[in-house]
């Protein structure tokens, strides 16, 4: 994967309001098969403006590689299928780290869900 240090940081383009009239969390699934030499995450959240940038990022800072991704643009809503690895080359198979990446994932996406509700 690309360093994105140094490259445009993500859109600072609010959010449209249409997008924070969906509450809806965001859905996030971690598949490790011991057979395969890499981890499937699947995405399904709402589409906004810097939503790759932002999980590039996410993915960098946690030392996660993208092998391949599909992504998927349904109108308002995307679903996103990523096969990542560790920066080693790795299937991510350790149930904390996957634990935590998919918390984060969710924090990061569902962020604007907060900032409606208060």
């Amino acid at each position: 994967m690309r360093s994105w240090k140094g490259s445009p940081s993500v859109s600072r383009r609010r959010t449209p309001r249409a997008l924070k009239q969906f509450d809806i969390q965001s859905q996030i699934s971690i598949q490790h098969r011991p057979n395969r030499s890499a981890t499937d995450l699947e995405i399904v959240t709402a589409d906004r403006p810097g939503l790759l940038v932002r999980l590039a990022q996410l993915f960098e800072s946690e030392g996660v590689e993208i092998i391949a991704a599909k992504i998927t643009t349904l109108g308002e809503r995307v679903e996103d299928v990523f096969e990542i690895c560790s920066t080693e080359g790795y299937p991510i198979s350790d149930p904390d780290q996957l634990k935590r990446l998919k918390l984060m994932i969710r924090d990061q996406l569902d962020a604007h869900i907060a900032e409606t509700s208060t």
